[in-house]
């Protein structure tokens, strides 16, 4: 009956979505705590157990999370059904009879009902007794995006630290060597693996070109798939053999060939976070309204969004050029690699400006600059072999007291998510997962210890444990 039916949803939603906020969260927070302090002590084996542990029941969570999600969708289905029905069956007579204590015998008089619909149209009167139809319609609509916000909000969370686990594992394989070996040559690898993803984003498109359902989340989880072993089986253990390779003595082509795979795996393992979201996104029932704001600016955009991934491949200008002949490439930008051989912080008229400082072979050093940052937070490590992107400043009195220096760059992915697929979606995943903190141009390479990526991982633990306060507040408006 109607009346169970609604009964039913509304249960539902207020039980089933406050259940599931406190358990994600709670359930985070152990997560972040835990790994950060395997993380600070560089307990790596036990980093390592632990996030294997972790994933397994972090991946039954979003097992579950998905089972609801049918379950929603199922009630979504009914609820069009139902109210599909009683709109067709309530536009056929005058709404007024429905307010009266007589209405079922007169429209039995008038022909409209027989005694075999007449249960129907009591549990018509039943709701619609003092409220406007659009009311009752509306209301059974509000307990659905209720529930919908509920456990997406869930869902993001837990993606939010799954990615987080995976990259805790990662770290321990690279420290421990666990992850196993692989002597490809790091140059082939980069340029074959970055161009199979961009070709896989492609597709990925195409099947969003034509609907936001099932295909789509289809065509986004076999992408995860092929990223999650593409990591786990070839890059990870690139990058444990360029670090076998440098213990007995490092070259250049080793420095930046473990540059290139540490910026592949950062931007895989962005798309790993970003289109498991995409996917569970893609399969709510497309008449609900977090599905239409989650691809609201897709839609919007979608002819004019390139797939084109920005190529990581290396640098264009040298130190030495810069440090020989600054007055050249003054107010140019550039891009430069290098060795980080010291870091700064420095007070430049009352602003905070960090700044890394990177070596050539030759010996020739320049300064990176990143205003209101510290140089630590940057996750950069000294030792590490790093690239800048930026405005070069041959003496600029404005900046940095006017030494020469690179005014490091930030991406703007709210700027370009009308022209660019992969803007438009780390933008819309960028709570999930970001590859560089404050989206600052400069790369490193993954280095071994708790400084470099680990180090923005215990940084994006704390950030992320202030961020479940707000995601608190937030569910508290939804299921006030």
């Amino acid at each position: 009956m109607l009346s169970n039916f609604f009964d039913e949803m509304k249960s539902y939603a207020e039980n089933t979505v406050s259940g599931y906020d406190s358990l994600r969260i709670n359930s985070s927070k152990e997560e972040w705590y835990a790994a950060f302090g395997f993380l600070q002590n560089e307990s790596w084996a036990d980093l390592g157990a632990y996030a294997t542990s972790r994933l397994s029941a972090a991946d039954a969570k979003l097992q579950a999370y998905a089972s609801e999600q049918d379950t929603i969708n199922a009630f979504i289905e009914s609820y069009y059904s139902y109210t599909s029905e009683l709109e067709v069956m309530y536009n056929s007579v005058d709404p007024t009879l429905l307010l009266q204590e007589s209405a079922i015998s007169e429209l039995i008089d008038q022909g409209v009902l027989t005694p075999e619909t007449v249960g129907q149209y009591e549990q018509i009167n039943q709701f619609t007794f003092g409220q406007n139809f659009s009311d009752f319609f509306d209301s059974g609509k509000a307990w659905l995006e209720y529930t919908t916000k509920g456990l997406a909000l869930q869902y993001r969370m837990g993606i939010a630290t799954r990615a987080f686990l995976r990259a805790a594992y990662h770290i321990a394989n690279i420290n421990t060597g666990a992850g196993g070996t692989d002597g490809s040559d790091p140059d082939n690898a980069y340029y074959y693996y970055r161009n199979e993803l961009e070709q896989k984003l492609g597709q990925l498109k195409s099947a969003m070109d034509s609907e936001l359902g099932a295909n789509t989340a289809a065509t986004a989880e076999s992408v995860v798939a092929w990223i999650s072993s593409t990591i786990d089986d070839k890059l990870i253990p690139i990058v444990n053999t360029l670090h076998q390779q440098r213990e007995n003595g490092t070259t250049i082509a080793i420095e930046r060939g473990l540059l290139k795979i540490s910026k592949l795996y950062k931007i895989f393992s962005n798309y790993e976070a970003s289109l498991s979201l995409v996917a569970f996104s893609a399969r709510w029932d497309s008449r609900l309204e977090y599905h239409e704001g989650f691809f609201a600016s897709f839609v919007q955009n979608a002819d004019n969004l390139s797939v084109n991934l920005p190529d990581f491949s290396g640098s264009d200008t040298t130190i030495g050029a810069l440090a020989n002949n600054p007055n050249d490439y003054n107010n140019q930008a550039v891009v430069v690699t290098g060795k980080v051989v010291g870091k700064e912080n420095i007070d430049d008229g009352g602003d905070q400006v960090s700044v890394l400082i990177l070596e050539d072979d030759g010996g020739n050093t320049v300064k990176v600059a990143s205003k209101y940052m510290y140089a630590d937070t940057q996750g950069v490590p000294v030792d590490s072999f790093t690239e800048a992107n930026g405005i070069f400043l041959a003496g600029n009195p404005d900046f940095l007291n006017g030494e020469p220096c690179i005014k490091a760059n930030r991406e703007s992915l709210s700027g370009s998510m009308t022209s660019s697929f992969d803007s438009w979606l780390r933008f819309q995943t960028r709570d999930v997962y970001a590859i560089s903190p404050n989206y600052l141009n400069v790369a490193t390479s993954l280095e071994k210890g708790n400084t470099g990526f680990a180090f923005l991982l215990i940084n994006d633990a704390l950030t992320k444990n202030y961020a479940f306060n707000k995601y608190e507040a937030v569910m508290g408006t939804i299921l006030s």
